[in-house]
């Protein structure tokens, strides 16, 4: 029953792209979601563009089959109906660019998917937890370096105290 939901699911694309599917293949961290679609010229390479309405996610690379199918999975960070297109690249350098559709509509059953909509993703901190000592002593290290500089490069005081050679001290030349 589930191949006759996702055959029924699919969706066809504009041209050169032909059918698009999916299917869940694991829902315990995010969703790893396998992906095909046929491309009807010859191409270098396809892509899959996974987005929502937050963010685009970073594109995979998709492998070509024998039958002109080519077949990704993608690994989503949460398990909601991602947007998804698709990105061709030709040999002669030209690029199609697919229509977006949604995993739902790929066939992906919809108990792996949670329902709602896509929300974005937590931002990650500018300074991960535990590193605070590591940038204390970063700087700590920086400053030691400066004093350090300042020390060696400085002038030594006791070095202008010197005489000038065929000069007296405390002598007026008038005198």
């Amino acid at each position: 029953m589930p191949f006759l939901i996702a055959l029924i699911a699919a969706v066809t694309l504009t041209s050169p792209f032909g059918e698009a599917t999916g299917s869940a293949i694991d829902d315990a961290d995010g969703l790893l979601v396998e992906i095909t679609v046929e491309y009807d010229s010859a191409a270098e390479a396809v892509i899959v563009r996974p987005y929502s309405d937050f963010q685009e996610l970073a594109p995979t690379a998709m492998t070509p089959t024998p039958e002109g199918v080519w077949i990704a999975w993608v690994d989503l960070p949460t398990a909601q109906n991602w947007q998804i297109a698709f990105e061709a690249f030709d040999a002669d350098g030209t690029t199609n660019l697919s229509e977006g559709t949604n995993l739902l509509s790929l066939g992906v059953d919809p108990i792996a998917i949670d329902n709602g909509p896509v929300e974005p993703l937590p931002s990650q901190p500018l300074i991960p937890d535990g590193s605070l000592w590591l940038i204390a002593a970063v700087v700590f290290a920086v400053i030691a370096l400066v004093v350090l500089a300042f020390w060696v490069f400085s002038p030594d005081p006791a070095e202008g105290d010197e005489e000038e050679p065929g000069v007296e001290q405390g002598v007026d030349a008038d005198d």
